[in-house]
C-alpha cells in the first residue's frame, strides 16, 4: 500500500510534496488529493502563497486586540529574553555588528537620547566617568598630555602678559564659582582648539566659564 499505481499497472509513481519535493508518506498517499507530506509543509505553502493577506489581517487583529498581545508578550517574556541571552552569547560579533550598523543608522536620536539620559542621571555618569579613570590610568594620562600639547600649540605667541593675564582670570573665576557653588565648572574654548571643520585658540576672547555638565554637553561643537 502507499503506492500510486499506474493504469498499465508496469510502473509505480511516487507522489511528491508540492513545496519540499519529498516524497509523501505512506499514511498520506492513501488519500488522492494529498499535495504534502505534513501539516508544516502544507501551512508553510499557504503562508507564502497568501503572505501579504495574512499580513494586513495580522496587523488589524494586533490593533484591535492590544490587551491580548501585551498579555502574549508578557507571557513569553522569560523565555524570550533567555533566548536572546542564549544567541548573544553564541554570536558576539554579530551583536556588534548590529550594534555598529544601529547606531550608525540612528546616530542623531542616539545622540539626544545621550544628553537626555546623562541630563537626569548626573550621578550615574559621574560614577561611570571615575569607575573609567580608575580602570584606564594611562588613557587618562595621555588623553591629559594630548591636550596639554593642543592647548600649547594653540596659544599664540604674541599673546601680551595682559592677556596671559586675562587667561589666569577665568581660570581663577572657575575655581571660585566651582567652591562657591558646589557644582564644578570648567574653563572652556568658544571655538573648540580640537574642533572637526574649525580650530580655535587659547586666547583671551576665546575662552568663557561653563559648568561641567554645560560643558561636556557642548563638548568640541561651535555654537553661534
Amino acid at each position: 500500500m502507499g503506492w500510486f499505481q499506474a493504469k498499465d499497472r508496469s510502473v509505480d509513481v511516487i507522489r511528491t510534496c508540492e513545496r519540499c519535493s519529498n516524497p509523501l508518506p505512506v499514511e498520506r498517499l492513501r488519500y488522492p488529493n494529498s499535495r504534502f507530506c505534513s501539516e508544516d509543509c502544507r501551512w508553510r505553502f499557504y503562508h507564502a502563497k497568501h503572505r501579504p493577506t495574512l499580513r494586513e489581517y495580522s496587523k488589524k487583529w494586533r490593533k484591535d486586540n492590544p490587551d491580548k498581545v501585551a498579555a502574549t508578550l508578557n507571557k513569553h517574556r522569560p523565555k524570550r529574553l533567555e533566548s536572546l541571552k542564549a544567541w548573544k552569547a553564541r554570536n558576539p560579533e554579530r551583536v556588534k555588528e548590529l550594534r555598529r550598523l544601529s547606531a550608525k543608522r540612528c546616530e542623531a536620536s542616539a545622540k539626544k537620547r545621550r544628553a537626555r539620559w546623562i541630563e537626569k542621571h548626573p550621578e550615574k555618569m559621574r560614577d561611570a566617568r571615575n569607575k573609567w579613570r580608575t580602570a584606564n590610568p594611562w588613557k587618562v594620562a595621555a588623553n591629559k598630555r594630548n591636550r596639554q600639547l593642543v592647548q600649547s600649540h594653540a596659544t599664540p605667541a604674541w599673546l601680551t602678559e595682559q592677556q596671559y593675564v586675562q587667561i589666569e582670570e577665568f581660570y581663577r573665576k572657575a575655581s571660585e564659582l566651582s567652591k562657591a557653588t558646589g557644582i564644578p565648572h570648567e574653563v572652556d574654548h568658544i571655538i573648540p582648539i580640537r574642533g572637526k571643520q574649525v580650530c580655535g585658540l587659547h586666547v583671551p576672547w576665546n575662552l568663557q566659564v561653563l559648568t561641567s555638565t554645560d560643558n561636556r554637553r557642548k563638548s568640541a561643537r561651535v555654537y553661534e
